[in-house]
């Protein structure tokens, strides 16, 4: 099981109340909406909700039993994942850069990290069915 699996499987085990439910969606629709910023820390989010950085940090421990951070990347792999799949064709240095990521070799790192293969062998894996191409415009993501 790769990193992402467990950090999926951890977050699908979760019986969460609505309270919690709310508090990552919001975290999710933040870091979503604000992902291209290279620059999006758990500082960064728990500005833009308006939250102190430690609560942020302990409600996110307490509710997914992530690591703040680790929650952070897994919503932008997962994003990644997302944009991988539907635009093949795309270079990954475009679809790094959609997730926030500095450059290239960040993510395929930090992608390889997480699941075990690198972003060209994952789209290598996925079957040929889309050839659309993806424009970096944050309406898209």
């Amino acid at each position: 099981m790769n990193r992402f699996q467990h950090n999926e499987e951890q977050l699908n085990q979760l019986k969460l109340t609505i309270a919690e439910k709310n508090f990552l969606d919001e975290v999710t629709s933040f870091v979503l909406s604000n992902m291209t910023d290279g620059h999006l820390s758990v500082e960064a989010v728990a500005d833009g909700l308006c939250i102190h950085e430690a609560k942020l940090r302990r409600r996110i421990l307490q509710i997914t039993g992530l690591t703040p951070s680790n929650f952070l990347l897994t919503i932008r792999m997962r994003r990644a994942m997302t944009l991988l799949a539907n635009y093949p064709a795309d270079s990954i240095t475009q679809i790094a850069l959609a997730c926030g990521f500095a450059d290239h070799s960040h993510f395929t790192h930090a992608f390889h990290r997480m699941f075990g293969i690198s972003p060209s062998e994952y789209v290598r894996q996925m079957p040929v069915s889309k050839d659309q191409s993806f424009n970096v415009n944050t309406s898209q993501i």
